[in-house]
């Protein structure tokens, strides 16, 4: 396993600090439930009394009695054996688009200008500009999100910042970055265009702005799942593959 990847499972999948989630460890799992979304997550596991899976079918009984979704995170350089993605398959998870787990030091990030204007949200306004665009880029209701990323934003306005990029006074694009305590590392999320403006930096822009966020907040390691759309940009920018990895999930 590349150090990093075992950093990284330290550090954050393993963490009582993660943004937005709230703990549920036992002896087998590190589990968690969003406070955006009330979706339970399985970010690890390890052996233990109950088989892997007798454990992959304990996680889905206990989703359907608290009537919460589930996704269970996959890391191929967790599972080497393909055990793990054996037995989800076999329960019936479902799996989600395979991305690749990719990490960076910011001090070796390659930053190229866009001459972009990036903005920092710091209110209700500037939330529900963010979570606007990506209701309109992905046609899904984001109301429930915007609420709760307000509420936790309000309860530790440290944990997750949210940014939108601004093309002659109209916000075309947003994402945002989640904080750990503790942790080296930070993780970008939701880098989202509306369609009439891709190809124009706006990816980039974002990145950027989030990078030098977090190397001022003393970050070492910026982490993206990217698809492969995304991983053509963030490669020559120097971020490296440390795995491939997929959600699985089951709706109870």
């Amino acid at each position: 396993m590349h150090p990093l990847m075992d950093l990284y499972r330290r550090q954050e999948l393993h963490s009582n600090h993660l943004a937005n989630l709230v703990p549920e460890h036992d002896e087998q799992v590190w589990r968690f439930v969003s406070s955006m979304t009330g979706q339970r997550m399985v970010m690890d596991w390890q052996p233990g009394k109950l088989s892997l899976a007798k454990l992959v079918e304990r996680e889905k009984r206990l989703a359907r009695r608290a009537n919460q979704n589930l996704e269970w995170k996959w890391y191929e350089a967790l599972d080497q054996t393909g055990e793990l993605a054996a037995q989800l398959t076999k329960a019936q998870y479902e799996a989600d688009d395979l991305e690749t787990f990719m990490v960076v030091s910011i001090d070796r990030l390659t930053m190229p200008a866009t001459g972009l204007k990036v903005l920092r949200a710091n209110s209700f306004a500037d939330l529900s500009i963010v979570f606007g665009l990506q209701e309109k880029i992905w046609q899904q209701p984001m109301s429930e999100r915007l609420q709760a990323a307000y509420e936790s934003w309000l309860h530790d306005p440290q944990a997750v910042s949210y940014f939108w990029v601004e093309i002659d006074g109209t916000p075309v694009s947003s994402a945002w970055i989640g904080y750990t305590e503790q942790s080296q590392f930070a993780g970008l999320w939701a880098g989202s265009t509306l369609p009439d403006y891709r190809g124009r930096g706006c990816y980039l822009a974002l990145i950027n702005a989030r990078a030098q966020e977090a190397k001022k907040r003393g970050v070492k390691y910026l982490t993206i799942d990217a698809a492969s759309s995304s991983e053509a940009i963030v490669k020559p920018m120097g971020f490296e593959a440390l795995s491939l990895t997929r959600p699985y999930t089951y709706s109870g």
